[in-house]
């Protein structure tokens, strides 16, 4: 039928486009990734996969016991890397969220998911749906208001609800929610947006644990991820950006910041990585509301 035909018109768009082939790695193992990249003209940064990302996703695939179950937000999310791992291989709800305009970038991402995971890809583009898969994606533009933010934070409420619902009475707490974010900071013009965004987005998750309850749920599970802390945001930075001007940016949206490139936590997780390329943050609150 015409759904058909336009299902595989995109598909052969698609294939016409750069294809790489991505192997994630952690200490746990390795996953291998195929992902399609944008060639044409008016390219930007969110047609490509970035080596920060793949460092993120690596963290994911060595944390995949302690984040299962959570919902996560992934910020500047571009090909969908990280988001992809966590809902393909780690038991998370990923929300991968972009600039609204050009909307391909999010269309490239889900596509990204579907092609490498077909199986979990049933009403993926209605987050809506009953039993939508784990990977969904939302448009999002970085300062652009609280209403913006609170529409990705009702998906993110609706997917905590569900994903309760699926323990069937072992628990009455909403499971964990964390964001992501991986080279989002490189233009330092963004800055003030990004960390607008984030603390509205981590201010949102508060108020959702409260209401929910179990503040210390992961800790009644057993199951607490050592790096990516319940309503907490971690980011990886490629060092080329001026990030190291951001610490009275966070304080200024009542976060604070923990540098995490040296610690014994990411060495346990990731076999290899440049510590002076990347670096890697976890923000939090600085007054949580409850």
């Amino acid at each position: 039928g015409k759904e058909g035909k336009e299902v595989g018109e995109k598909r052969q768009e698609k294939e016409m486009q750069q294809k790489k082939e991505v192997e994630i790695q952690s200490k746990e193992g390795e996953v291998k990734l195929t992902i399609f990249e944008e060639l044409t003209a008016e390219v930007q940064a969110g047609d490509h996969a970035w080596p920060s990302s793949h460092l993120l996703a690596s963290l994911l695939l060595a944390d995949k016991e302690g984040v299962e179950g959570a919902v996560m937000v992934e910020l500047g999310c571009g090909v969908g890397i990280p988001s992809i791992i966590a809902a393909g291989e780690c038991g998370v709800t990923a929300i991968a969220t972009d600039v609204a305009e050009p909307s391909r970038i999010l269309d490239h991402a889900l596509f990204n998911f579907e092609s490498n995971y077909p199986a979990m890809t049933d009403c993926s583009r209605d987050i809506d749906c009953s039993s939508p898969p784990p990977f969904l994606t939302v448009p999002l533009d970085w300062g652009s208001g609280e209403e913006e933010v609170e529409r990705v934070m009702e998906v993110v409420e609706r997917q905590r609800q569900r994903r309760r619902g699926e323990t069937e009475g072992r628990t009455t707490c909403l499971p964990p929610f964390f964001v992501t974010a991986a080279d989002c900071m490189y233009d330092s013009r963004d800055f003030f947006s990004f960390f607008s965004t984030l603390s509205s987005l981590l201010k949102a998750g508060a108020e959702q644990k409260c209401e929910g309850g179990c503040a210390s749920e992961c800790k009644q599970s057993g199951k607490c991820a050592s790096i990516f802390v319940p309503f907490s945001a971690v980011v990886v930075v490629h060092n080329r950006s001026p990030h190291r001007c951001c610490t009275e940016l966070i304080h200024l949206f009542d976060m604070e910041v923990e540098d995490l490139t040296k610690s014994g936590e990411v060495s346990k997780a990731v076999r290899e990585w440049d510590r002076d390329t990347f670096t890697l943050l976890r923000i939090r609150l600085r007054s949580p509301s409850c």
